[in-house]
Order: C-alpha cells, then structure tokens, then sequence
C-alpha cells in the first residue's frame, strides 16, 4: 500500500486541530499531532484497524453485597485515549441546541457505563451554525 500528501487531508487536519480540541497550552501537543499525522483510509484498513487494534476486555458485575457475580462475563472495547468522536446533533430549534450546547460545551462529560473505573471520560466541543449561519459559533 502507498501512502501519499494529500491536501484535502491536510485541510481536514487543520480544521480538525482548530475546531475539535480546545484551545490552551495543555492541547498544544495534541493539536500539532493531529496537523502533522491525519492519515485518511479505505473502508477494509479502518475495519482491520479497528477489529485488531481496539482494546475488548471482558469483564463481570459483581454484587454490592456479597462481592459475588451478579452479571457477566460482558465486554467492553476501549478505545485509544485520543480517540476523536465525532456527532451530528440536530434539533427541532435554536434554542434546544442551546441547551445542549450549555450542558457539554469545553466539560469533561461521562458517556458509557464505566465510571467506577474511569473509563468514559470525554471532552465535549459542539461546533455548528449559530442562527446567524457563523460555523464557528458554539
């Protein structure tokens, strides 16, 4: 397989660096990473990728009580910790969105069932377009 620049790739990884990571010394790491090292692929790499390379660890419930299995085995895949998601969230108006955008803009929001463990943390970002049709505009 080869592997070539492409510039659409590169715009997507700036926008990306620009409009999915925060601001802040703390991401400047992150976000030139992410300029330098968008790579984009096929279907068959992403599922060879994502069935090989993506954490599934089993795991059991146990009673609060008798610390006895209550549930299990289940499984959980992990994904790596600069994991970017990415969501289309629409609403029936303006001020839903709002809403939304209120509870999660720039927190540190739980998503999923671990949280005893620590897993499901997730930094949360809406980006869309404001009623004045901004793209920038949270």
């Amino acid at each position: 397989m080869t592997c070539e620049a492409d510039d659409s790739v590169r715009q997507w990884a700036q926008h990306l660096a620009d409009f999915a990571l925060p601001m802040g010394e703390a991401f400047t790491g992150f976000r030139t990473k992410l300029e330098r090292d968008l790579v984009a692929v096929g279907d068959t790499v992403l599922t060879a990728i994502s069935r090989e390379c993506a954490e599934i660890t089993p795991r059991i419930q146990l009673s609060a009580t008798e610390k006895t299995v209550q549930q299990g085995p289940f499984y959980s895949e992990y994904l790596p910790t600069e994991t970017l998601l990415v969501s289309l969230i629409e609403a029936a108006d303006a001020p839903d969105l709002r809403q939304v955008a209120a509870i999660v803009t720039n927190q540190v929001v739980h998503i999923g069932g671990d949280e005893t463990i620590g897993k499901g943390l997730t930094w949360c970002r809406l980006v869309g377009t404001g009623d004045d049709g901004d793209p920038t505009q949270n």
